[in-house]
């Protein structure tokens, strides 16, 4: 079935997201040896769907202090701009943390970076922030496709797959 977190411990199970513009996260505790893979667009960030991967790789025995996360090419903040509902959205979902994510661009409308609301997300999900690592590169600068500059357009696949121990 469809879902934007996927979550486990068997090393023989490859997980898979696909993105355009959305946030590809994947989550990894060394410890518990949990691994999980995050797609996150706008209401998936604001619906913490991170933050519940996190959780739920704690039901396999992972701990959040331990996981770390890298957040893949999403679309850019300067490129990223939303309306009225998706900042509301934004304001209700991070309170007066929105405007570190969030901001006016002068037009009516907002300029949302996703890669940084996920990344508050797992810092609130109890990651340390040294453990959050995101990448510099950015969809609609044709370097990854983005379904804002070309539509229709292809996906950038997030894959990972645990080690088996000794591996």
């Amino acid at each position: 079935p469809e879902a934007d977190a996927l979550v486990t411990t068997d090393s023989s199970v490859v997980l898979a997201i696909l993105a355009a513009d959305c946030v590809p996260v994947v989550l990894y505790d060394p410890v518990a040896h949990v691994l999980g893979c995050v797609h996150s667009g706008w209401r998936g960030t604001v619906a913490r769907v991170s933050e519940a991967a996190v959780a739920a790789m704690g039901a396999l025995g992972a701990s959040p202090e331990n996981v770390i996360a890298g957040i893949g090419p999403a679309i850019g903040a300067e490129r990223y701009q939303v309306g009225a509902e998706v900042a509301s959205a934004v304001e209700g979902a991070f309170g007066g943390e929105a405007g570190t994510v969030m901001r006016p661009d002068g037009t009516g409308r907002w300029l949302l970076d996703l890669p940084a609301a996920n990344r508050l997300v797992l810092h609130e999900a109890g990651l340390p922030d040294a453990s959050v690592h995101v990448t510099p590169y950015v969809t609609g600068d044709g370097r990854f496709f983005s379904d804002r500059a070309v539509r229709p357009c292809g996906r950038l696949a997030l894959v990972a797959r645990l080690r088996t121990r000794g591996e």
